[in-house]
Order: structure tokens, then sequence, then C-alpha cells
């Protein structure tokens, strides 16, 4: 181009331009007009993009709602699978409740995702792998279970804790007869992860709702999170766009339909999409703000607006350009020679023109060229006759000449030789030349253009050497070095992958075959592949990820995997460099230095006592104590001996058992073993006087990374004052306050908590409901002041008539219950309560010598006239009808007569 260049300029001496007149007026309209014809295209361009834009977004977030909602159906349908496939497991045993089969129920526990797996007996009756009984009987789906089907129940409340679960259910086989059921329960929390699909570049969430709008899973980002009851309540103060509204919503979600809708909350605009899941009839709330969107479509504006306005200031660029040239072309050219040296002195490097002939004598050279060489003009004449050849380094002269004489007429050559500069240096050109014809005169001649390409020449040297150095420092490390194509998706090892991994030196698919190889272990296996992916996208540099291999050996090692992109502009490709570094013995290093900060931590803390255990060898490590009598004498002995010592020396004996069953070296293996990792804990301790106080014990349990033994690091604290006022509350919260027996409330719980308990729910109990007799008149005639010390002295006389064992409660007003636990016989039951109908007619009021105190009792025995705290109320409370409306001042047992009497 800048050989051509030369040519056109060395013309230009023999001919005058022609005068160009452009009208300076009509550029200026012509300007006007091409910029209000652009922001009028802008703006079209705009709205069109905004509804272009728009409706995209709508039917992305239909796609992602698709994939929520098959992510849940997948995960319930995954969930079930396991359920029927475990329940055959059971098949043909003869005792369900056996140790064989609570064996095989820990190993299905262990295996599946469940938060909990159980057994339910024909009768109700639900056990876990550790053989603890619940009573399910009232759930509807056991029904449908013992009809031979597997399914999922509604979401129900858990009988545990306050959770939300979903009970998965399969029927037990022994000779085609349903003697059981498999249950696997799900907390709906759990299945928040299917609702955590990344969209919209995190702005957009998810919610799962049932057709009646009550919410499942709130997004983090929704506002239902503050709303969790119900989806239409939060919707019900909305403002809805084109003509749509909230019972439009609801009759389409009835119905089973899908689709999209626009709305307006507390000033937000949202676009929402729903569809429904076919699972439990729960449905999918796909949910992007108008934020977003707007986000996209003001990109899109401003790259535009931004594009018009380049194009507009190049066309002014273009249009001062032409008017500049167009005023120079009014004038002749009459100094065409003076502009061809400033245009030859302008070219990189240097221009000459030699003559044709045997040393191809310099007809003109340019001050580029000069610089080069470091001569003057005058001292070029001197030094190199004046000719191209003889400022050639002898040593290529001769191929300089042998290509300039073969070459052929407009045909650019280049050619890389050596030249000798003024300081006696060597220096390398490279030299672009075309043999033409003189347009003045007619004569051959060449035109070159010669650059310095010294520091390329000294630069591919220094490559080389730099490649030669990498390739011996490869050979000497243990890091692992490749190169990534992510068009081919190929990995090229650069270094000797070696015998730890026997890799091959090339892979196709590299990042599928390190998982497919189980090189890259499962839990990072997702991770892994999405760096290579990130590496992939042009917006990423460099990218590390700390993961765990599996050398050739079987031995599990960490490394850093470390990729850092390179761009090809030259062949419009993208590759990426890679590293695998080993460093397992940092990753030890700093589990060390946690267990050492923990460690520290709590001796800095308020901590009365610490110990640390090495559970594996049975020994203890080291003790820290505040108090002289956890001070431990002999740390020789066994963890197991001096544990039952400091048992029987410092723990309060009601609470010696549960201390030894939590702190016991077999349990704390098998917490540590089942993955519990930190245990707490709450009992009294005795200190130097035999005075009980209460105290927290917290056991962190970890690994030696250096022997892998089993370590425990226990402290414990004082937490006397706020365990004595919590227990004060406890005391407070279940007494009535004028008797200070058990209230309401607290006699439903516990007479629930002991019937549902497996242990004792077979067991005789007798439930009796206690009425004064006209307490009416009492209180009518000398007040309620003497009515409370009547009901005060009932209560006391109560207390001392029943067991300490015995649940006795005021249920409101002259109204009281007695629970006796555990009773032989009616016999029994009967004596008790003429007992305490006795002692009540002895109860006397100070100077009130005309009242008279009597009572009437009704009584339902447990598990006979029922085996819940409802029913046994409500049968005890017909006896008691019965003993008032037969005479009152009697005790009577219920029978099931009474249900018809009114």
């Amino acid at each position: 181009m800048y050989i051509n260049l030369i040519i056109e300029v060395n013309c230009l001496q023999s001919f005058k331009s022609k005068i160009v007149k452009i009208g300076s007026e009509l550029s200026i309209i012509g300007i006007i007009l091409i910029i209000l014809l652009s922001f009028v295209f802008f703006y079209n361009f705009s709205q069109k993009s905004a509804v272009l834009t728009e409706d995209a977004n709508k039917t992305q977030l239909s796609e992602i709602a698709l994939q929520t909602s098959n992510h849940v159906k997948t995960k319930a349908s995954d969930l079930l699978n396991f359920i029927e496939y475990a329940a055959e497991e059971f098949f043909n045993y003869e005792k369900l409740d056996s140790t064989e089969s609570i064996t095989k129920l820990k190993l299905i526990n262990k295996s599946g995702s469940f938060d909990r797996i159980r057994i339910v007996l024909p009768d109700g009756k639900s056990f876990d792998e550790n053989g603890n009984y619940i009573d399910i009987s009232k759930r509807s789906y056991l029904t449908d279970a013992f009809n031979g089907n597997s399914g999922v129940s509604d979401v129900l409340e858990s009988i545990l804790n306050s959770s939300k679960i979903i009970v998965y259910y399969a029927p037990i086989y022994n000779d085609s007869k349903v003697v059981g059921i498999l249950t696997g329960v799900y907390e709906i929390n759990s299945l928040s992860a299917a609702t955590d699909m990344s969209s919209f570049g995190g702005n957009g969430f998810a919610d799962i709702i049932q057709v009646d709008g009550d919410v499942i899973i709130a997004s983090k980002n929704s506002g239902l999170r503050d709303m969790r009851e119900n989806a239409f309540s939060y919707l019900a103060n909305a403002e809805f766009e084109n003509g749509f509204s909230l019972e439009n919503l609801k009759n389409e979600i009835k119905n089973g339909e899908n689709g999209v809708f626009e709305y307006t909350v507390n000033d937000n605009k949202y676009y929402t999409y729903y569809m429904p899941v076919d699972e439990n009839d729960w449905y999918v709330m796909q949910t992007v703000p108008e934020t977003v969107i707007a986000t996209h479509t003001g990109y899109i504006n401003d790259i535009s607006m931004i594009l018009l306005l380049k194009v507009i200031f190049i066309f002014v660029i273009v249009i001062i350009i032409i008017s500049y040239y167009s005023r120079l072309s009014r004038k002749k050219i009459d100094h065409a020679k003076q502009l061809l040296n400033n245009v030859l002195n302008a070219i990189p490097g240097g221009v000459v023109k030699c003559l044709v002939n045997n040393d191809y004598k310099f007809a003109l050279v340019s001050d580029g060229f000069l610089n080069i060489i470091g001569y003057t003009k005058n001292e070029l004449v001197e030094k190199s006759n004046d000719n191209l050849l003889a400022s050639v380094h002898p040593d290529d002269r001769m191929m300089v000449r042998m290509v300039l004489s073969a070459q052929n007429s407009d045909k650019v050559t280049e050619l890389e030789y050596r030249i000798i500069t003024s300081a006696g240096n060597i220096i390398w050109v490279l030299n672009k030349c075309v043999r033409t014809t003189d347009k003045i005169d007619g004569n051959p001649c060449l035109y070159c253009t010669c650059i310095d390409t010294t520091n390329t020449k000294k630069a591919q040297q220094d490559l080389i050497l730099s490649n030669e150095r990498f390739r011996m420092a490869m050979e000497q490390t243990s890091n692992i070095v490749f190169e990534y194509d992510s068009e081919t998706d190929k990995i090229h090892f650069v270094t000797r992958t070696g015998s730890y991994y026997r890799l091959l030196p090339i892979i196709a698919h590299g990042p599928s075959y390190f998982i497919e190889n189980g090189i890259v272990c499962d839990e990072f296996a997702e991770n892994f592949i999405n760096c290579f992916k990130s590496i992939s996208n042009p917006n990423t540099n460099m990218i590390s990820l700390i993961l765990k291999l599996k050398r050739a050996d079987g031995k599990i090692v960490w490394n850093k995997l470390t990729l850092s992109s390179i761009n090809d502009y030259i062949n419009n490709s993208r590759h990426s460099i890679g590293t695998f570094e080993d460093i397992t013995q940092e990753k030890k290093a700093q589990l060390q230095h946690k267990r050492e900060e923990k460690y520290r931590s709590a001796m800095l803390s308020d901590a009365i006592s610490t110990y640390e255990v090495n559970l594996t060898n049975d020994c203890y490590i080291k003790t820290f104590s505040k108090e002289n009598n956890y001070h431990i004498e002999n740390l020789n002995e066994s963890y197991g001996n001096i544990l039952k010592k400091l048992c029987d020396s410092i723990i309060y004996p009601e609470d010696k058992i549960p201390f030894l069953n939590i702190s016991n070296r077999e349990n704390l293996i098998s917490e540590y073993e089942n993955g519990r990792l930190v245990l707490y804990n709450e009992y009294r301790h005795l200190d130097e006087n035999g005075q009980a106080f209460w105290v927290s014990c917290t056991t962190n349990l970890l690994s030696d990374p250096e022997n892998e033994d089993i370590k425990a690091f226990s402290y414990i604290k004082n937490i006397d004052a706020i365990k004595r006022k919590e227990l004060a509350i406890k005391y407070n919260s279940e007494r009535d306050p004028l008797t200070e027996l058990y209230n309401r409330k607290a006699t439903h719980d516990l007479i629930t908590d002991f019937l549902s308990n497996p242990n004792t729910s077979s067991e005789k109990n007798a439930f009796l409901s206690i009425d004064l007799d006209s307490f009416k008149l009492i209180n009518d005639k000398y007040g309620h002041v003497a009515g409370d010390e009547v009901l005060t002295r009932v209560s006391i006389c109560l207390k001392s008539v029943f067991r300490n064992t015995d649940i006795v409660a005021r249920m409101g007003g002259d109204e009281f219950v007695v629970f006796m636990k555990s009773v032989e016989s009616k016999v029994d039951i009967l004596s008790k309560a003429l007992e305490a109908c006795t002692a009540l007619k002895k109860l006397t009021i100070d100077s009130k010598s005309d009242v008279y105190i009597s009572a009437s009792m009704g009584i339902a025995l447990s598990p006979i006239n029922g085996d819940s705290f409802e029913e046994l109320y409500r049968n005890s409370d017909k006896a008691l009808y019965y003993a008032k409306k037969t005479g009152k001042d009697r005790c009577v047992f219920y029978t099931s007569e009474m249900d018809n009497l009114t």
C-alpha cells in the first residue's frame, strides 16, 4: 500500500489538480437532514426493541418456569421411586419391628435423601431406626397405603416439630398381604433448592404455591417471604394491567391453566408466569422485576444512541475533511516534491527509490531511512557510494542482488537482511519492494519500504529461549500444565502427566473425561464443569477452583485448578492455559490451624473448664479448669474411667445417666460417623459445697489431619442464672396462679405426651373429672374471696391424696382434673377417688361453719375408654354429669350407656 502511495504521489509533480467547488450551503443542509433522519430512525428502533425485548423476556420467563416445574416433578418422582424400591427390601419379613428390620431401616435412612424414614405397623404405630414409636393412625394417607398403593401425602404438619412436611409412602408385603408401610418424610424447606435456579442475572425468583394460594416455598427475593400464608392475600393489594385481575388468576389456576400477568405492588412492577407442577395441586410462580427488562431495553438503547452519535460524528468529520480537501483542490499543486517527502517521512521505517542498474543507485531517500542507518544524505553518498547494495551487510549482499534481479515487474517482493549502521552496529530490516516504470522519464525503477525489525528478531530469539526455559522448568515441576481449546473441547497436556493420574497426552471431551473416570470427586464435579464453561466466556479472564482429585493409586488429594484465557486474534479463536497444583499439605495445615483456633477461642472464653480427648486412642490430650473440683489428677487413665470418676464426683445424681449416655466414647464416635460434629448438652454440676448449678457442655468433633484420629474438644460454661430463669418461666406458664396446680394447656400437653409414648401408652390409667357441689352458693353467699379460699384448700387436699407421679390440675372455675398413671385396678382407682371425696368433706372455712364442701367425680379409663386426652376428658365429663344428675357427692365410672344422656 505504501509503495503504491509513493508512486502516485511522485506522479503529482507532473499534474495539476482539477478545481472542485462544493457548495457549503448544500453540505450544511445535508448534515441537518441526515441528523434529523438518524434521530427519527433511532426513536422507531428503540420502540420496537422495547416490545421485542419484553416479548423475549416473557418467553424466557415461561421457559424458566417450565424448568422449575420439571425440577420439582423430577425430585418428587425420584423420592417416590426410592421409597418403593426400599419397601421391597422388607418383603416377607415376619416381624417388621425385629432387630434385622431395624438394622436395614438404618441403612436405608443413611442412603436416602429424606429427612427421616419410618415403618408404620397396621395399628398406626410408627417407629424409626432407633426404635422410637409415635402414633400416626390419624394420618389420612394410611388407608390408601394399606390398600396396596404408593403415593405422596398432602402437605402436613410434623408431629415431631412445627415444620411442614410431605410423606412419601409405599406398602410392605408379606405373602401378597400388606403388613406395613414404609414412609419417607421430606420437609418442605428441603425443596427450596428446586426453586433456586438462577435467572435474569440472579434478579428473577420462583415461588411454589397451592391451588388455593397457600405458599409452599417462598424465594428469598420474593414478597411472599414476608407473607408466607397465602399468595392471593399478597396480590390482593396489587394493581394488574391489561384488564387482568386477581379473580382471573384464581380461575385460571383452578382450571389448571398457565399464563403471564403484569402487576404493581409497593410501586414496583413485576412480570409473573404461572404454570401447574402436576404435583399435589402445586403451581410455579416465576417472577422477574420490570427493572430487569427495562435494564435490557435501556442497554440496547444506550448502545444504539452511542452508535448513532458515532455515525454522526464520523459523518461530520468526513464532511469537514471533504471541505478541507475541496478548498485545497482550488490551488495548484506546486510543491509536489515537498509533499512527497512529507508523505515518505510519515511512513513507518524508511522509503527509497532506486534506479535499476548493477548497484541500484539511490534516486530518492526519505529521512526515515536515514534515521535507520544513522547517516546524513551527504554521508550516505560518501560511505555507501549512494547505492542500495553498498548499505547491505556483505554476508547478505549476494542474496539481495539475486532476489532483486529475479523480480518481476509490478510484483511486490519481501526480503529480510542485515544493514551496518554508521555506528558499526548490525540491524535487521524488512524490505518490501516493487519494480515499475517511472511515469516521468519512462525508466525502470525500484520503490522500497524498509522497516527496522531488529527488536522483532530479538523478541523471536527471546521467545525461543523462553520456551526452552519453560520446557526445562515443566520437566522439573510436580504441577500439571495443560492447554484447553473450548471450541474442540480438547485438553493438551504441556507437562508430563506422570503416573499419579495416568492421563493421556491429549484428551477429547477433556472436562467430561475427568468426571467419567472418577478423577474429580463427585461433590466437585458440577463446579469443575462450570469452571471450563466460564473460561469459555469472553468476559472471563481467569478462574480457579479448590477441589479433590483421585489419583491412580486411589489416594484422594487436594488440588487447585487455575484457568487463564488467551485470545488468539490472528486466528480469531480462544484458548486457555490451566494448571493443577497439589495443595494437600496446605489444606492439612489449614485444618490444623482451624482446630487450634477453636481451642484458643474456647480457652479465652468464659468457659469454666475445657477438655481435649483423643477418642480413637481413648485418652485425654489436655485439660484446663478454673475450678478445683474439675481438675483431673492423672491423664494417663483411659477417657472412660476418668469420665466415670468425674460423673460420680461432680454430676448431679438425676443427671448422671443422661450425661454418660451423651459423653461416653462410643456415642461420640457414632455421632461423628453420622455427621454430627457439634454436640450441645445441659445438666447440673455440684460445686465444692455440694450445691447444684446448671452448666452447658459444647463438644466439637473433628479428625486430626495428620493421623485421622477422631478427637473431641469440649468446653463447659456456667449457665445457672439463665437456666433457673428459664425454668421459672416454664413453671409459671404451666401453673394456675391461684392454686399452683397445672393449668388447662399444661395438663393437655402432659397427658397427650404420656399417652403418645409407646412405652406407657398400653398401661392402664385413670382420668378423673372433679366438680365441686354447690360451689356457686358459696360464692354468692360469702363472695369470691371465700370462693378462692375454698379452691385453694381443695387443691391442697387433692395434692395430698394423690401420688406425686399423678397429674393434678385445675381446668377453670371449680373444675379439677386428676390423671392417675399406671394404676393396677378399678378398685385402686375407686379407693383413691373415695378417699379424695372424704377428705374434701372434712374441709372447713374459718368463721364459716355452715360451709359444706363436697365433690362429684366422673372417671374414664385409658385405653379402654379412649387413648387421647380429648376422648378421656369427654367421657369422664359424661360420667361426671351422670354423678351430678343422680345425687352428687359420688364417684361414677364411665359406661357407653352414658353417651345417650342429655
